[in-house]
């Protein structure tokens, strides 16, 4: 799979109204990523959080995405992050599969579309 296909199926399943694949592009460009043939992953740091700001593994490759929860614990703890925060719109989804490795829901984010 090229990575514009998996970009295209990332903002179909991520459920981001407004996200294109310019924007995913450029953040991959600009942040700390990772993209394999069946997945690709972007953080950022902001102050002492690690934001994971686009996370996809093809559905075929979800082992991929346990590994890349992995590597967001690593890259945390070698930049000195305190929290590793993923944003979703599918939480039942996260809950199920972050919940066994230590995550929980930790902030309500309020949004207004402008």
């Amino acid at each position: 799979m090229n990575l514009d296909t998996m970009i295209s199926d990332y903002i179909k399943r991520a459920r981001f109204e407004h996200c294109t694949a310019d924007m995913v592009k450029k953040d991959i460009a600009e942040g700390i990523s990772i993209v394999t043939d069946d997945g690709f992953l972007v953080m950022n740091i902001f102050d002492n959080e690690l934001h994971v700001v686009h996370c996809y593994a093809k559905p075929a490759a979800q082992t991929l995405f346990k590994d890349f929860v992995t590597i967001t614990d690593l890259t945390a703890k070698r930049f000195g992050c305190k929290v590793i925060l993923f944003t979703t719109r599918r939480p039942k989804a996260f809950e199920k599969v972050l919940g066994p490795q230590g995550y929980s829901p930790y902030a309500i984010v309020f949004a207004k579309q402008v």
